[in-house]
């Protein structure tokens, strides 16, 4: 897949970055996923900032790129009004998670483009879908693991003792939805347990009873562990 030239060259070098921080999640999960066009590709973006996304989990010391923060950030010296309008796109397509945070996968062919799909991301999607065997299922496994990493980046910033109900409720997704991310290949399971007790915290706030779910968690993850 082509690289997207998202600026002119006389854009500001901070505001080129911002947007190049706006589709790091897409870009993610064209180049690193594990599908066999990814696996030949090679990445249009340095990977070394889309790693904490896709793979360190929560409890890890770094942190993982927060686009829309990013961009919130260096929305003010914007000069391109095409460029504002990319941002406000991806903010509102991230505000989508935060309205259904129980958000649950979506199954079959998707035709439409989901509100929590901005229209770069989803134009990206499309385009590595489609030198895939079978374009719609991987069009449906990239828009999910999209979903995911953006339910998965909201839980993170939510503060712990004014939001503990909608952590909760978006660990208690995560949760359900991890051992998938394992079988496709999207997570090593190490950093997949990793993530599964930080979540656990959050998903589970009676002690007792999260060591008995830990232990249920922890075997679906290993029987999701792809057949080397």
């Amino acid at each position: 897949m082509a690289q997207a030239h998202l600026v002119s060259n006389t854009a500001p070098s901070k505001w080129r970055w911002a947007l190049a921080a706006l589709s790091l999640g897409a870009i993610a999960l064209v180049w690193w996923t594990r599908g066999p066009t990814a696996q030949q590709a090679e990445p249009a973006v340095a990977p070394a900032p889309v790693a904490p996304l896709m793979a360190t989990p929560p409890a890890a010391t770094a942190e993982p790129v927060n686009a829309t923060n990013t961009m919130a950030q260096a929305a003010p010296e914007a000069s391109s009004p095409d460029a504002a309008a990319l941002v406000q796109q991806q903010m509102l397509a991230a505000k989508e998670i935060e309205r259904q945070p129980d958000m649950k996968p979506l199954v079959g062919p998707i035709k439409d483009k989901p509100a929590f799909v901005s229209d770069m991301e989803w134009a990206m999607l499309q385009g590595a879908a489609q030198q895939h065997a079978d374009p719609q299922q991987e069009l449906t496994r990239l828009v999910n693991f999209l979903r995911f990493n953006k339910q998965l980046e909201s839980w993170e910033g939510l503060p712990k003792s004014a939001d503990a109900g909608r952590r909760q409720v978006l660990a208690s997704q995560l949760l359900e939805d991890l051992p998938q991310r394992v079988a496709n290949g999207e997570m090593e399971l190490k950093a997949a347990q990793q993530t599964q007790a930080a979540l656990l915290k959050d998903a589970v706030p009676d002690a007792q009873v999260r060591r008995q779910r830990a232990a249920q968690e922890a075997r679906r993850l290993t029987q999701a562990v792809p057949p080397q």
